[in-house]
């Protein structure tokens, strides 16, 4: 089913390592990530949304981050390794921000923050706390206006 393409985009040292901004992370981040990999938009969706779910943080189906790796291994393939490295670097931030993002109802959305907050590693409060600073948001906009 995967129709991956031959060229490969992107790699280089370094970028898989960045800490992302919870700014940069929208409903749809993990689709533009993986989308230079895949010809097809709607096989990108659906493995974006796959993905996500192996990301996910909530106690019924957290997975540790070896298991994580190898199932993003085996959903996109070894040639997408330095964005599954970026993701797994990323994956409170990514799965937080997506959550609420993508959260369709208040419950949805206190679901996401209780689980950002109970993390254990204390990264989902930072990343809570990151959202909802004014004065970091408004730099980033500060920022983005610059170019």
């Amino acid at each position: 089913e995967k129709s991956a393409k031959s060229s490969k985009k992107g790699g280089g040292g370094g970028k898989s390592d960045r800490v992302l901004s919870v700014h940069e992370i929208d409903a749809h981040y993990l689709q533009r990530l993986f989308s230079p990999h895949f010809e097809d938009a709607d096989a990108c969706a659906r493995i974006a949304d796959e993905a996500l779910g192996v990301l996910s943080l909530k106690k019924s189906d957290r997975r540790d981050l070896r298991e994580c790796e190898n199932r993003l291994l085996v959903l996109l393939g070894f040639e997408s390794f330095d964005s599954i490295k970026l993701v797994l670097n990323n994956r409170v931030r990514i799965w937080g921000v997506m959550g609420l993002k993508r959260a369709r109802n208040d419950a949805e959305r206190d679901e996401v923050e209780a689980t950002l907050k109970g993390e254990p590693t204390g990264e989902g409060k930072r990343v809570w706390e990151e959202l909802h600073s004014k004065s970091r948001a408004e730099d980033w906009t500060r920022e983005r206006m610059r170019g």
